[in-house]
């Protein structure tokens, strides 16, 4: 089925590090007595649907681990290249600014000339560490969340980008779940906040643990997962290709194909997922 795409020449960066508080410039004096109660700052807007016509279309997404990019991030674009996708989930991506290296978000958005959005989880040695989406369409909506974190354990979080071209709009989310300690309550959390769909919508990222256990079970209560739909053997993300850590979920959308990658710059396998997107289920 053809898919029209477009390579923006401009990559755009949104940095989501959550809703920022009011500066102190603005606050009421001590004790002012018009003043009641600050109101809370209110999250973005989600777009409105967008109603379209014509036949479905169809849409590739990558979700790929890259492994802070430490075996070259050059590699890691020659990757997502040849993958071919329209939007790109990344995880264990790095700011690395702070300690002399690169903001890797923008590094692989101007090398692939997509957008990006990049959810900064948290501190680490080299920089901040998050999840990253990477799309040839323009991007309509960020918004981010933070998972339940275990002391001792690395802060995860959940971005939701609104992704749109022409249209076309759907609804993609990103995540990186713990591996053993507090998996399956940042499953849960991750089920409560997408609830079921009502339009197309991709979850993919890498949940740590193997298809039988309970967070990968959790979120098939309102998801699809496409391995199990349209995938073809084990499905091995991992550096030996024999387990499957990375995972793709759908809702709204028919399946068409899921694939494993050849090993690249990195310990983690691509999974690549077609999806045909009907009208009806725009979002």
């Amino acid at each position: 089925m053809a898919r029209t795409r477009a390579l923006l020449a401009t990559a755009a960066l949104v940095l989501t590090a959550g809703l920022a508080a009011c500066s102190g410039d603005d606050a009421p004096a001590p004790g002012d007595p018009t003043v009641t109660a600050r109101a809370k700052p209110r999250p973005p807007a989600r777009p409105a649907r967008l109603v379209r016509e014509g036949p479905p279309v169809e849409v590739r997404v990558l979700q790929y681990n890259i492994q802070f990019a430490d075996a070259g991030i050059d590699g890691v674009v020659d990757d997502i290249r040849a993958a071919d996708a329209d939007i790109v989930l990344l995880n264990e991506i790095d700011d690395r600014r702070s300690t002399g290296g690169l903001l890797q978000p923008r590094y692989l958005a101007r090398k692939l000339g997509m957008n990006v959005a990049f959810d900064p989880n948290g501190t680490v040695r080299h920089g901040v560490r998050g999840n990253a989406v990477l799309t040839s369409f323009d991007i309509a909506y960020v918004r981010r969340f933070d998972l339940p974190t275990p002391d001792g354990t690395e802060k995860r979080g959940l971005m939701d980008v609104v992704v749109r071209q022409g249209d076309v709009q759907l609804d993609v989310w990103t995540t990186h779940l713990n591996p053993d300690v507090g998996t399956l309550a940042q499953a849960r959390r991750v089920r409560t906040i997408i609830g079921e769909p009502a339009c197309t919508t991709v979850l993919a990222g890498d949940l740590n643990v193997k298809p039988y256990r309970n967070p990968p079970t959790l979120l098939r209560e309102h998801l699809g997962d496409v391995w199990r739909y349209v995938g073809d053997g084990a499905g091995g993300t991992n550096r030996a290709g024999n387990r499957r850590i990375d995972y793709m979920y759908f809702a709204r959308a028919e399946p068409v194909s899921a694939e494993v990658r050849p090993r690249g710059s990195s310990d983690h396998r691509g999974l690549l997922g077609t999806f045909s997107v009907d009208p009806d289920d725009n979002c």
